[in-house]
């Protein structure tokens, strides 16, 4: 079975899933009063923040105190309320009314790919940062990164951050190592899934080059389709360990629990992103096997045992089969993954057993 036939069968699968959201509601009451802060340094550049908010009372605030007390100054907050039901709408026009910097649009939910995609078209920053709004990040945030990128003359700016679920103490992100990445060792870090992520978070981007790949739209990790492309579209990357993004792990979100369409997509995004390595980067052919086999095995983690699912099962067997002794003699692949590539010949039904353990101590 040809690349083609497997993308038509994800495509038919995942239509066949509708992704259920919960709706929480806090009771939370709307933040009274903000410290204004509407003195900018106009002799540095515009940098828009986009954030896309869905149902995010119990966070939003947090997200948005943090990027108001930026120490750089010059920039624009863009807020797409994408259709949310409970009082984010209100918490974002209240904050809009404290602060001259902050733009509020209202949406009709359409996701966070389209979300994103209406930011980008009414920013006007010579850089953009994306935050998803139940996130929050250092207060130092835009200005590290900005200085990094012009200090090492690149396009993209890149950091680390932690990952939680309640509380995190932010008071050590004291910058110790910072790498410069050309175009192609970039490309093959996050192949690899390096120090570079996929997430269009922790990065500060040129503007021109966000443009350029729009997010796409109904589908599930939209990040996968463009991150890869805005580094083939930079001359260099610069990265710093600093972990300056908090990233909110919802326990109990229906991302993390369950299995839904969402999953499908991330293995048509990587069937797309073969394609374009192929042709752009065929030198990149190890890094990229072990990129498609992460997301048949990542997809095949929440893959429920039941007959309807029994196609994709054979789908994701094929694909890893196709792939895996390239992964098994990958030096530069992780250990981990190695590993899986072996276990992947006890059979699908075994490696998703197994697989299930590992998502148990990775979620």
């Amino acid at each position: 079975m040809n690349w083609q036939q497997h993308l038509g069968m994800i495509t038919v699968y995942r239509l066949n899933f509708i992704l259920k959201q919960s709706i929480i509601y806090t009771g939370d009451d709307v933040p009274m009063s903000i410290k204004e802060l509407n003195i900018t340094d106009s002799n540095k550049p515009l940098i828009s923040v986009i954030i896309p908010v869905y149902n995010v009372q119990e966070y939003l605030q947090q997200c948005l105190c943090g990027i108001l007390n930026q120490t750089y100054r010059n920039i624009e907050i863009i807020l797409i309320d994408d259709g949310s039901k409970d009082l984010s709408a209100s918490i974002c026009d209240e904050f809009a009314q404290k602060d001259e910097r902050i733009t509020v649009f209202h949406e009709e939910n359409q996701g966070q790919g389209a979300a994103r995609n209406y930011g980008v078209m009414h920013s006007h920053g010579k850089y953009i940062a994306f935050i998803d709004s139940d996130d929050y990040v250092s207060e130092e945030y835009i200005e590290r990164l900005y200085n990094l990128l012009k200090e090492k003359n690149v396009e993209i700016a890149c950091c680390d951050g932690y990952k939680f679920e309640n509380k995190v103490s932010i008071n050590d992100y004291i910058q110790n190592y910072v790498k410069v990445y050309e175009t192609q060792e970039a490309l093959e870090n996050l192949l690899y899934q390096g120090n570079l992520t996929n997430s269009p978070c922790y990065k500060l981007i040129k503007s021109d080059i966000v443009r350029s790949f729009p997010f796409p739209t109904g589908v599930g990790y939209e990040d996968m389709a463009v991150v890869y492309k805005w580094f083939s579209n930079a001359e260099s990357i610069a990265y710093t360990d600093s972990k300056l993004y908090f990233y909110r792990q919802v326990a109990n979100s229906t991302m993390h629990l369950k299995f839904n369409n969402k999953k499908i997509d991330r293995i048509y995004h990587a069937e797309q992103m073969k394609e374009f390595i192929d042709v752009k980067y065929p030198q990149l052919f190890k890094p990229m096997c072990v990129r498609f086999f992460l997301a048949n095995i990542q997809t095949l983690m929440w893959l429920p045992f039941e007959k309807e699912y029994r196609h994709l099962y054979h789908i994701i067997d094929t694909n890893i089969k196709n792939v895996r002794r390239v992964v098994i003699h990958d030096k530069k692949a992780k250990k981990s993954h190695r590993i899986m590539a072996l276990v992947s010949y006890l059979g699908i039904y075994p490696l998703r057993l197994l697989g299930g353990f590992y998502r148990l101590l990775i979620s």
